[in-house]
This record gives structure tokens, sequence and C-alpha cells, in this order.
């Protein structure tokens, strides 16, 4: 039977399904991930950031330093922990959990809460001997995020890996079970209820499997409805822009009229264009990131789909099962009565 203390991280996910859902999780938020079990990578990084690979490839003591302390306290409080390096530089650890046990990580992020100055930028560069303009460009490649909302990301990533751990462990589960059911009805050494017992088992595995499936898909469509929800947020955003840049260029037009006494008045309609520019660009990422996260709930809903025929391929087998079960049942009847 299976071993629950020593199963492993690749002995209850496939590599393939790891990857697709931590690249599903970075084509969505823009954020970089790498799966990790007790003591290597066993995935490749999802979009792993030019400034993320200076820093691990330079300060390799710093980053790992750091993210073992992380990760350590991820294991101990079982949720995902974010932590701040050099220049704002921000990482999470997400714990891959079964039953309590930790498994391994997704170590990522790379994403700045804030923009570090160029005074703090010429320090780095100068204190880890690098040149300060092209880690300026690096960082300026870098998502700016709010820690609440990287919290949330993680939190995410960590949810819907949780839940399907448990489904891949039910699922391991079940064809244990009829796997060893079917050895001992060939073999006639375990008895008839016993078997049966067995059967009633992996059925009862099934439906597990079936409602963690279920709670993904809600979780998924509730997502689903919060990015609908805040559409209309954007919509909005886009509006005040675009009348933030009519009353800017109105009151451009006013202070020229006015003259010299419009001088002042001028700059302060400049500075609203700007405000309105500013913001019509920030919805437009915002509107994109949106986008990526409704092509990543689609690409999640594909993986509960493959699990659902998966489930159903559990049930066929044991239906299969529980018929031959049956027909030797009769059959030893049979032979008794004769």
């Amino acid at each position: 039977m299976i071993d629950m203390e020593h199963i492993g991280l690749t002995d209850l996910f496939n590599k393939g399904s790891l990857q697709s859902l931590q690249d599903s999780f970075s084509d969505a938020t823009g954020m970089a991930a790498l799966g990790v079990n007790v003591k290597e990578a066993v995935t490749k990084w999802s979009n792993l950031t030019e400034f993320g690979a200076f820093y691990m490839k330079n300060l390799p003591e710093d980053h790992v330093k750091q993210a073992t302390k992380a990760a350590e306290e991820a294991k101990r409080t079982g949720k995902p922990v974010i932590f701040e390096t050099h220049l704002g530089f921000t990482e999470f650890i997400v714990p891959i959990l079964l039953q309590g046990r930790f498994l391994g990580h997704f170590v990522g992020g790379q994403v700045l809460v804030s923009k570090p100055t160029n005074a703090e930028i010429k320090q780095f560069a100068a204190t880890h001997n690098a040149n300060a303009s092209q880690l300026s460009e690096q960082l300026d490649r870098l998502l700016v995020v709010p820690e609440k909302r990287i919290l949330a990301a993680a939190n995410l990533l960590f949810q819907l890996t949780s839940e399907l751990a448990t489904s891949c462990y039910q699922h391991l589960l079940s064809a244990e079970h009829g796997r060893v059911a079917q050895e001992n009805l060939s073999s006639g050494n375990a008895a008839d209820n016993e078997i049966m017992r067995k059967i009633n088992s992996a059925v009862d595995l099934v439906k597990k499997v079936e409602f963690g499936c279920q709670h993904i898909k809600n979780e998924v469509m509730n997502s689903t409805k919060a990015i609908d929800n805040t559409d209309a947020i954007v919509k909005t955003i886009e509006n005040s822009s675009t009348q933030l840049t009519l009353i800017g260029f109105n009151a451009s037009i006013e202070a020229k009229r006015a003259g010299a006494a419009g001088a002042g008045f001028n700059v302060i309609a400049q500075e609203v264009r700007t405000l309105a520019d500013r913001n019509t660009k920030q919805a437009t990422e915002i509107e994109h990131t949106l986008n990526n996260i409704k092509r990543s709930m689609g690409d999640i809903n594909g993986q509960i789909r493959g699990l659902y025929e998966d489930i159903q391929k559990i049930v066929d087998s044991i239906n299969e099962l529980s018929f031959t079960v049956i027909t030797a049942d009769n059959e030893k009847m049979i032979n008794n009565f004769v």
C-alpha cells in the first residue's frame, strides 16, 4: 500500500502537470514561479526575470539564506510567506502540503512593491560590483505590485495546489485499492467480503476526489466573477482619465487666455493631463492582467476536466471489478450447488 510518510512531490504530481499549473499561474499574474521538492527543483522557471537571474547568480548566499528562512517559516506555519530582498525585490514561498505534511514549495514573485531610487541603485551597484545603468533597466522591467496583491497571488497558488494535491492523493489511493483487490481476486487468497470492502472504499475515495474537483471549480468560478466585477472598475478609471484629459485641455486654453496671470494655472493643467495619462496606462495594464487571469482560469478548467476524465476511468475500473466479483460469486454458488 501507499506509505503517506514516504510519498514525494513527484510521486503525487506529474512533472508536466505541475509545470502546466505553474506556467498558467505566471501567465495570469506576470510573476515568476519555480516548483521545488525537499532537495531540488522539479520544474523549470516560469517568467524568470532578468534581475532575478542576476540576483541569484551574483548574490547566491543572500538569496539562499533568505529563501531558506522563508521556506522554513512556510513549512512551520503551513501558509505562504512573502519576503523582500535588496532594492525592494520581493518574492514568495508557497508550501505544497499533503494532509499537513510538507512535500516542497513554489518560490517566485520577483516583483517590486515600490521602485528604488537612483541613489539606492547606484549604491547597490557599487557595493556588488554591478553596472548601475544595466540594473536600472532590469528593475524598470519588473512589475510594481502592492504587497497585498503579491500575497493574494501566493494564496491563490497555495489553494489550487492544496486541492490538487489532495485529489491526486485520493486518485493514487483509489488506483492502489483497485490493484490490490484485482490481485486478491486473481489469486483467490482473499475472501469476497474483503474484496467488496476494498471496492466500497475505492468508491468513497472517488467521491472525495469529485468533491475536491467541484471545490476547485467553484473557486475558479468565484475568481472569474471577481474579475468580471473588476472590469467595471477599470472602465471607470478609463472614463475618469478621459474626463481629466478634457479638464486639463480646457484649463490650458483658459490659462493661455489669462496670459501671464494664468502661467501657474497652466502648470496645474499639465499635471492634470499627466495624471490622466498615467491613469489610462495603469488601467490598460490592469486590463491586460485581468485578461491573462481569465486565460489562466480557462487553463485550470481544462486541467479539472482532465481530472474528471481520470475519475471516470476509476469509476469504470471499479464497475468492472465489481462485475468480476459478482460473476465469481455466482460461479462459486453454482459449483457448490452442483
